[in-house]
């Protein structure tokens, strides 16, 4: 982890926490606030501090930390949104068949049902519970995909993807991805549009890259574009701590349901436009 507070995610925090107010806050804000952070987590250092803080206001981190440090405070959220185990626990039931786990527990979801010797009854109650938010992740994302390819597919035609309107690291890493793909032929197929082996941040580096193309969508919204690209940077932190196999907490949940049902409601107008041949 850098020494320093990142100078943009520490601008864009300024910003972010005077949204309402309609001004950046002051230097100092920022710096209670983390000082508050830490106060509650003493283990935080004071970069870590302001990242979480970031994170909890919708700043993308990627857009401005190295992926090592996106992985630290992804590990950091997903320990926080953790409940952590119950003290009162007997010493007799965590040494119980020598597991740890007072002999694991039975998992029941639609479609399965499965015995674990290992898992605490803990992880298997996170599990019912996101089962619920998953449909959420998979669909906001491949609903951005479709979106993404509808538009460049009707300004740049069908092999819009082989122009120069998709930034270069985006295509390489999608390159990778579908040779890695077709190198293991048991698994899931690889033709497949290329569009389909992105991330959010990738989706989002495509629009921004066609800013002219993406921003008429979302003209009479405060925001324009950013409107949609601040919300698909906090739905990936929240699609990051699901992929990890770690659960999202009660605000986390309630944040992305709110999100997916304000992009629906948004794509009926992009639906509308679209078939109308324009914006």
């Amino acid at each position: 982890m850098a020494t320093q507070i990142n100078k943009e995610v520490f601008s864009q925090l300024r910003q972010e926490l005077g949204r309402e107010r309609g001004n950046p806050v002051s230097r100092q804000a920022v710096y209670q606030r983390i000082a508050r952070l830490r106060e509650d987590d003493g283990t935080l250092s004071k970069e870590q501090a302001a990242y979480v803080l970031a994170y909890d206001n919708g700043i993308n981190l990627a857009d401005y930390l190295s992926a090592e440090e996106c992985a630290d405070i992804r590990d950091i959220v997903s320990k926080r949104a953790s409940p952590p185990a119950r003290a009162s626990q007997k010493p007799a039931d965590r040494n119980r068949k020598g597991h740890g786990n007072s002999g694991g527990v039975t998992i029941h979801l639609p479609k399965l049902k499965v015995h674990d010797p290992f898992l605490p009854k803990r992880l298997a109650e996170e599990c019912k519970r996101m089962t619920e938010f998953y449909p959420y992740i998979y669909l906001f994302e491949n609903s951005l995909r479709v979106f993404v390819q509808k538009v460049m597919e009707g300004k740049f035609g069908s092999d819009w993807w082989s122009s120069d309107h998709v930034p270069v690291a985006v295509n390489r890493k999608v390159n990778r991805r579908r040779e890695s793909h077709a190198a293991n032929v048991w698994h899931s197929s690889s033709n497949a549009h290329e569009i389909y082996y992105t991330d959010i941040k990738d989706l989002k580096k495509i629009m921004q890259t066609n800013r002219g193309l993406f921003q008429p969508f979302f003209k009479k919204l405060p925001d324009k574009l950013e409107w949609l690209t601040t919300k698909m940077g906090h739905i990936e932190l929240h699609r990051n701590i699901l992929a990890h196999s770690n659960p999202l907490d009660r605000g986390n949940c309630t944040e992305l349901k709110h999100y997916f049902e304000q992009w629906q409601r948004q794509l009926k107008k992009i639906a509308a436009e679209i078939d109308a041949g324009g914006s």
